[in-house]
């Protein structure tokens, strides 16, 4: 089992699951030292050995969300710069050399599955709109900003999540 916790969640992935955190890998740090304007996904790998997976969070728990348009721009963002990320490891990495070649494929394959999980914890009022719910929205415009990759895109959180595998809690605050 993977345990990792980002943004106050705590996320326990199966062994379906083969994922690195960004922040914590050799790849993305070296990068940011050179291109310190360089923006990444969260979670990065594979779910079931086959679906090259990235997970994305934000948690606007007790504080105002972004506007759709710019979070959905920001997340577009990071999954283009993570992805020449993956290609600068598939190339150049000693790391896990491997992990990053597959991944790589897994990406420029047009038969492969892609799958982009933007999980998003807002507060309950958030999600709750007069013409269509705030998740709903968030999930039609990254669609649209990542049209280019052709990946399956979700919008999930706490609540709503269908992942198979996952389990997720939040991380208690302390004073």
């Amino acid at each position: 089992m993977l345990i990792f916790e980002e943004s106050n969640l705590r996320f326990e992935f199966n062994e379906d699951y083969q994922l690195i955190k960004s922040d914590e890998n050799i790849n993305f740090k070296n990068i940011k030292q050179y291109l310190p304007e360089t923006k990444d996904i969260d979670f990065v790998g594979f779910y079931l050995q086959e679906k090259a997976f990235f997970l994305e969070v934000k948690n606007f728990k007790g504080s105002k969300p972004e506007d759709i348009d710019t979070l959905t721009t920001k997340i577009a963002q990071k999954l283009r710069d993570t992805i020449a990320i993956i290609a600068g490891a598939a190339r150049n990495s000693t790391n896990d050399t491997e992990f990053w070649q597959k991944l790589h494929q897994k990406i420029g394959n047009e038969r492969s599955e892609i799958f982009l999980i933007f999980w998003l914890e807002e507060d309950d009022a958030n999600y709750k709109s007069k013409t269509k719910p705030r998740l709903t929205i968030i999930n039609q415009k990254l669609k649209q900003k990542c049209k280019w990759l052709n990946a399956k895109i979700s919008v999930q959180n706490k609540q709503t999540h269908t992942l198979i595998g996952l389990n997720t809690s939040f991380l208690p605050i302390t004073p």
